[in-house]
This record gives structure tokens, sequence and C-alpha cells, in this order.
């Protein structure tokens, strides 16, 4: 997952699957695009057990933090356009603007 990233994004298990990406000073069309990326590097190298492959796929979500309110409220945005991904066929990257900022231009990404 790292190799799609800069040396200083962060990577943050959240707890079962889900994993919290932080990449500052990137905006909207940048973190579509790196999620997308990800997304495609993800699906293109599937677990081997045995002599079978097993597919696997990765549901993103994309917000900006909005510096004028709680962390939390940006990890619920970005949870939101995640299961909106989900909802919409997974494997999928969906955005969900911050208040205070302009929606995406490409608010979806994906198969």
């Amino acid at each position: 997952m790292t190799a799609n990233l800069r040396s200083f994004d962060m990577v943050v298990r959240l707890g079962g699957e889900e994993f919290f990406v932080a990449m500052p000073e990137v905006g909207y069309e940048a973190a579509l695009s790196v999620s997308d990326r990800l997304r495609k590097s993800i699906a293109e190298k599937p677990i081997t057990v045995g002599n079978e492959q097993i597919p696997v796929t990765i549901s993103l979500g994309v917000t900006l933090a909005d510096l004028d309110e709680p962390m939390e409220a940006g990890l619920r945005r970005a949870d939101q356009a995640m299961y909106r991904a989900k909802q919409s066929g997974r494997n999928r990257v969906e955005a969900v603007p911050a208040p205070s900022q302009e929606p995406p231009k490409k608010a979806a990404a994906g198969e």
C-alpha cells in the first residue's frame, strides 16, 4: 500500500479491514488520483493460496480535512464516502467534501 504514497504520508489501521491514509498538502484531484492508483495496484495483486488466486479489491472514501472542525468529523465523512463506494459496487473511490470546501470535480472513480 505504501508504495503508492509519499514518504511522509501516513497509513493507520483503524480496526478490522479499515485504514486511514493522511496525505498532507493534497487537494481533491490529487487525493482521488492517488486513491485510484492505490485501488488499481491492490486489484492487480491477487492473494495466492495453494494453486488458487483470490482477487482482492478495496473501496476508498476521500475527504479533505477542515482545520475548523474536529478530526472525528473528517473521519466520519471519509467513512460515509467509503460506504458509498461499497454500496455503489465496491472496488471504487468516492469523495465527500468538507462543509467549507468545493466538491471534487471527479466524485467517483473505479470500474
